[in-house]
């Protein structure tokens, strides 16, 4: 009776996956139609967002690199690196169409959310899967300004990786759900992305000494993978920057 029992449970199992999988599927995508929604029903025209558009659009008219992002107006200059360009311009080179950056801005900043979803149900799996998920896709902040092409919406999609690896790669608050050395990569990446993108990126600094700072305490070798970690990944994004000063 007992194996009887325990077998026709086992055989319901594959089904309940497969309907837990279709489900959140089906969740994502809707969640995914939303947002993308709501950025292209978003006011678009003002000063900001068409410069942002433009920086991308002459990349993808005349193929030329993209030196410089976005304009810093209270010094008269424009902020280095070819990232926030290439993030509007290369979409459009594959499919080209005006609405295909918000496809890619969509994509990476579900993308991040579900990252930092999936991190808080780790560290505090007594809130409701629910209401992470719900709340960190559908708040006003993050449809304003991670759903349309403005500067400050890539900016989510580092912070996010930076913070994630940031309480990962310290040890005063890690709980080794990411291994300290990609923690550390992921750090030393998002740093360089917000450089291009944003200029709040100084106020990552403090946050990177004090993982370092930290670090010291676990022993040489620790401390050796992390600068590596750190450098290879502000390589991946820093590499952008170096046609600029070049």
């Amino acid at each position: 009776m007992t194996t009887a029992s325990g077998t026709t449970a086992a055989a319901r199992r594959p089904g309940r996956r497969a309907i837990t999988i279709l489900s959140w599927a089906a969740f994502l995508v809707g969640a995914f139609a939303y947002r993308l929604g709501f950025g292209l029903c978003s006011e678009f025209f003002f000063e900001d967002e068409t410069q942002i558009f433009l920086i991308g659009l002459r990349h993808h008219a005349t193929g030329a690199w993209p030196y410089f992002g976005a304009d810093v107006v209270w010094t008269f200059s424009q902020i280095p690196g070819a990232l926030q360009g290439l993030l509007v311009g290369v979409p459009m080179d594959l499919v080209p169409v005006p609405e295909a950056p918000f496809v890619l801005l969509n994509v990476l900043s579900l993308a991040s959310l579900a990252l930092l979803a999936w991190y808080i149900r780790r560290r505090l799996p007594e809130v409701p899967r629910w209401l992470v998920w719900g709340w960190l896709l559908f708040i006003p902040w993050t449809l304003q300004y991670s759903t349309h092409v403005i500067n400050p919406s890539y900016v989510l999609c580092g912070a996010i990786v930076f913070f994630v690896g940031f309480f990962e790669a310290s040890p005063r608050f890690r709980r080794r759900i990411v291994p300290a050395g990609a923690a550390y990569f992921m750090m030393g990446a998002a740093v360089f992305w917000i450089m291009q993108i944003h200029m709040s990126w100084p106020l990552l600094g403090p946050f990177v000494l004090f993982a370092f700072w930290s670090e010291r305490r676990e022993g040489a070798k620790s401390f050796g993978v992390a600068l590596l970690g750190f450098a290879a990944g502000a390589a991946l994004t820093g590499s952008l920057l170096v046609p600029t000063f070049w």
